[in-house]
């Protein structure tokens, strides 16, 4: 039988208290769980379960991401980029993200980056007079999966085409 990952608990006249199975702690090995108090019926409570148990499946970010494009881009580099790509590719990467996007986006929360966004400092890195570095970042950002906890399994282009 398969371990229980999503449980409804009842608190009291229309309360329940959703659990969420999110794994283990690396550090401490202890478990780790969402947890929230549903107001309203078991109905709510149950379509709530299952909303958070789809995000589970996807891989979401069920807290709320509250890391940085910077801190989510050095994750990428190390995870995605370095293992698939020559040296040197990853160090121009790593170069034009440094010059040309950490600047203007690094200390933007992910969950809070808009398409605008983008455009500001496509914008910025024009008026500089740099049109082959705004191509060169757009296609980097091409394929960069965007880790945004309401979007689910996509990329930037996302954010760029809006």
């Amino acid at each position: 039988m398969a371990r229980k990952v999503g449980q409804i608990i009842a608190r009291g006249d229309r309360r329940w208290l959703i659990r969420v199975y999110l794994g283990r702690d690396h550090e401490t090995n202890k478990r780790n769980y969402h947890n929230r108090t549903i107001h309203g019926s078991m109905r709510e409570a149950q379509a709530y379960l299952t909303r958070k148990l789809r995000e589970r499946d996807l891989g979401r970010d069920l807290e709320g991401a509250k890391i940085t494009l910077n801190e989510y881009l050095d994750r990428w580099i190390q995870t995605a980029v370095r293992p698939r790509v020559r040296e040197k590719t990853c160090q121009d990467y790593e170069g034009m993200l440094r010059r040309y996007v950490r600047p203007n986006l690094g200390e933007t929360v992910l969950a809070a980056m808009r398409p605008l966004d983008l455009q500001m400092a496509y914008q910025q890195m024009l008026e500089r007079g740099c049109p082959p570095e705004v191509s060169a970042t757009r296609t980097l950002f091409y394929d960069l999966p965007c880790g945004r906890p309401s979007s689910g399994v996509c990329c930037l282009r996302t954010l760029l085409m809006a």
